[in-house]
């Protein structure tokens, strides 16, 4: 397992998105119509005493498109585009007779003639990014700021000066980001975790979650090099904490990740079990029960550097009060869609297997209800109450499927993930995924 950074900004909530995903992303908006792919633009003229008529287009199709970093500019992301079209003129003359001396008549036959110019070329747009309130929610805005560079590869046979790059550019430009602006209409991402709702209570039930500043950060590094998108988010309760210079990529690579700072988790932690929203009554094999007799009294979970340390005091009353302090030390690990766990230490009475379902259930609802919410919301799976068949699961062997597939919600796509990364540091706690995206 890669090493976690000691100083990676210490954000309560940080959602990366690696820029491949985004360009894939990109690509089935192409490919689906929900952003436009083919352009055209054009012009003519006609001269009525010649019998001249000329028209011009230029037509272009988006080929390849992907999202790069721009180098220095840590709100900006970068659109690059390989394209190809054609330009085509198309020249009429009239037939036009001409009367001669000796009475006859020269007739010169009418000319339609059409030259088509192939071309291809590159170009790459800036887009600056910046939240916005917009009643209960913070929208990532993109906009489209103008062409950063532009080049033509060839037309037909013509050799291209860089007058002539600069002239195509600031028509591509004017095609292009007026377009954009106009017609692209930004996705409703309500269903990934990067478009946080205000507050992030909506999220977890939580007092915790009220939300103090969003951020965003493009970042570039990494063996072999990655770029990313990371979404920042500082709680209220904990601004000044956070270091916007420290955010890098992530370790290891994902599509798509949730990194969860440990001042937060335990924040939320208390909220979650004061609220009710953890269970705190379970039957003796480790399950919900309100009519239950054995007592979850104290909860509490602590990062280390690989490793997660979940502790809870369980009580029964067997002729009197017994209370047991369970102290279980993991090492987590994902992998295609699997949760799993190495015990590193235990501290139960494993002559009371009350107490023993009672610690593992503990550990169970730390990692589902605060973890995997924040992680997913919007997911069903991780929604629905208890999430009984994942619990007796994790019992069994715990281990903790996760692969939801989710609808993005505004567009014809579907996002399936699944976990492949668990990793665990002193400051936070990152869930990564690979994603497939499907229309």
């Amino acid at each position: 397992m890669a090493p976690l950074k000691k100083s990676a900004g210490n954000f309560d909530l940080e959602a990366s998105i690696e820029h491949k995903f985004l360009s894939d992303v990109l690509m089935h908006a192409l490919s689906s119509g929900l952003i436009p792919s083919d352009f055209e633009t054009g012009f003519s003229f006609s001269e009525g005493s010649l019998g001249l008529d000329v028209k011009s287009r230029l037509l272009a199709h988006i080929d390849d498109a992907s999202i790069v970093h721009v180098r220095g500019q840590d709100r900006v992301i970068g659109l690059e585009l390989s394209y190809s079209g054609v330009i085509e003129n198309t020249i009429g003359l009239s037939e036009w007779t001409i009367n001669l001396p000796d009475g006859g008549t020269y007739v010169d036959p009418a000319i339609n003639h059409t030259f088509r110019l192939p071309f291809k070329g590159k170009l790459t747009a800036a887009a600056s990014l910046n939240f916005h309130t917009l009643g209960n929610s913070n929208l990532l805005v993109i906009a489209f700021t103008g062409l950063t560079d532009l080049s033509l590869h060839n037309i037909g046979d013509l050799a291209i000066g860089a007058r002539f790059n600069e002239l195509i550019r600031q028509v591509f430009e004017r095609i292009w980001v007026v377009t954009l602006r106009t017609q692209i209409a930004l996705p409703n991402l309500n269903g990934l975790a990067g478009s946080l709702p205000a507050p992030a209570n909506e999220i977890f039930g939580s007092d915790a979650g009220q939300l103090g500043l969003l951020d965003v950060k493009d970042v570039v590094g990494g063996k072999p090099s990655r770029e990313e998108l990371h979404v920042l988010l500082e709680a209220d309760q904990n601004l000044g904490h956070q270091s916007y210079a420290s955010v890098a990529v992530l370790p290891r690579g994902f599509a798509f990740a949730v990194g969860v700072g440990s001042r937060w988790l335990k924040q939320i932690l208390q909220d979650l079990w004061i609220g009710g929203v953890i269970p705190t009554t379970f039957d003796n094999s480790g399950k919900p029960d309100p009519a239950g007799d054995v007592f979850l009294t104290e909860l509490d979970v602590t990062l280390f550097d690989g490793t997660i340390q979940f502790s809870a005091t369980l009580q029964k009353t067997i002729i009197i009060p017994i209370a047991v302090k369970a102290v279980i030390e993991l090492e987590p690990k994902a992998a295609a869609g699997l949760i799993s766990f190495r015990v590193v230490a235990t501290n139960i009475d494993i002559s009371l297997p009350w107490a023993v379902a009672g610690g593992w259930a503990a550990v169970f609802f730390v990692l589902w209800e605060a973890i995997l919410k924040m992680v997913l919301r919007g997911a069903d799976a991780v929604l629905a109450p208890w999430a009984q068949s994942q619990l007796q699961k994790f019992l069994n062997d715990q281990t903790i499927e996760l692969k939801p597939s989710i609808q993005w919600t505004g567009t014809p796509y579907t996002v399936d993930l699944a976990v492949n990364g668990l990793l665990a540091g002193r400051e936070r706690l990152i869930a990564g995924f690979a994603a497939t995206l499907s229309h």
